[in-house]
């Protein structure tokens, strides 16, 4: 026995004609249930929420990181100008600094 005896053959277009039926049928049928007719649409849908998500939580970081950032530039911008008028307080201190009498100043030392 051979193994076409076992199977039809398929005609490509009979399957065609069926195929376009019922994509025009589902189409214009709009009793079916809902879930159904976009049963297509769903995992686009859940992609679409998916990443919309993500961008609310991408928002939120960068805000987040936004406040933070300012904070600690504050932070730092402060405490730089106090070690400038700090640096600067010591450095008038040391140029005010005079050596005894017959020592030669050379840089803030005295010889």
């Amino acid at each position: 026995m051979s193994e076409e005896g076992h199977y039809e053959r398929l005609d490509l277009q009979k399957i065609d004609d069926a195929y376009e039926d019922l994509r025009t049928k589902t189409r214009k049928d709009k009793g079916l249930p809902k879930k159904i007719r976009q049963s297509g649409r769903r995992p686009f849908r859940v992609a679409a929420g998916c990443l919309g998500m993500l961008c609310l939580i991408s928002l939120g970081v960068n805000i987040a990181q936004a406040v933070l950032y300012r904070s600690i530039n504050n932070k730092l911008t402060q405490e730089k100008n106090w070690l400038k008028s700090d640096n600067n307080q010591l450095k008038r201190r040391i140029a005010d600094k005079s050596c005894p009498s017959g020592w030669k100043k050379f840089g803030c030392s005295c010889y």
